[in-house]
């Protein structure tokens, strides 16, 4: 992401089929508003400008996701780590989740 605005500048394929786009130049340039509905991309965006403001990364969370390509929403569990540059200065965050959403579906089966 670009720091200032929280811009995209580098999906992998995996977020881009999650969004419903094909192609990265889709999404170069846009934010998580452009893909997500508001109350979503307003907590992502917040999650985010706090690693900026902080440097401190944001660590295991779930989180709910909307599927654009299947429709479905899903349960994340979601790394957001400060890039920095050799001088410490942060230059972009890179984002890491993974689709948790049978294994909570398996443990609320469980404790039923």
């Amino acid at each position: 992401m670009s720091l200032a605005e929280g811009r995209y500048v580098l999906n992998n394929r995996a977020h881009l089929r999650s969004i419903d786009v094909e192609h990265q130049e889709e999404v170069l340039g846009k934010t998580s508003i452009s893909f997500n509905p508001p109350e979503l991309a307003n907590q992502y965006t917040e999650d985010e400008m706090q690693i900026v403001r902080t440097g401190q990364a944001l660590l295991e969370r779930e989180e709910l996701a909307l599927h654009k390509d299947t429709g479905e929403q899903r349960w994340h569990l979601t790394s957001k780590i400060p890039l920095k540059d050799n001088q410490g200065n942060i230059m972009g965050i890179v984002g890491i989740s993974h689709d948790i959403t049978e294994q909570k579906r398996l443990d609320s089966w469980r404790r039923t």
